[in-house]
């Protein structure tokens, strides 16, 4: 990433501090930073339209955030920890190269919104029905 762009996220990231709403849309990523791994304060994140094609343990860190979208990268796979992120009630994964469901999808027991559409999804698990609380699925 050029200097510029660093700059750019380090204020995106000062001002999420405040806000507990952090976007790194457009903004070139192949990772996950590691900074956001230490802002449990987070309550949304918003990843879209990078180059990420997989998550680093970085969303570990992530205990309080309720919405996270991930669309438009290159993701195949997610990371264990996702399961892991209790809070969580909208979870956007639209135009991805997923072509299963992960598990740590299906430990989300708290979602309401799923987007999994424009991916290369061609079978639901039957697990899909232990998301009691999901209104909307978008496949």
């Amino acid at each position: 990433a050029d200097g510029a762009s660093v700059m750019e996220s380090l204020q995106r990231m000062f001002h999420a501090k405040k806000s507990g709403f952090l976007d790194l849309s457009n903004m070139g990523l192949s990772v996950v930073p590691q900074e956001v791994s230490s802002m449990s304060s987070l309550t949304q994140l918003t990843l879209d339209h990078n180059m990420l094609a997989s998550l680093t343990e970085a969303v570990a860190g992530l205990i309080n955030v309720v919405k996270l979208s991930i669309c438009h990268n290159h993701l195949v796979t997610l990371h264990p920890a996702l399961a892991h992120l209790s809070l969580l009630r909208e979870l956007s994964l639209s135009h991805n190269d997923i072509q299963v469901i992960p598990e740590e999808i299906l430990a989300l027991t708290g979602l309401k919104r799923l987007a999994l559409d424009h991916n290369h999804i061609t079978v639901l698990p039957p697990a899909m029905g232990h998301l009691h609380n999901l209104r909307k699925l978008k496949l």
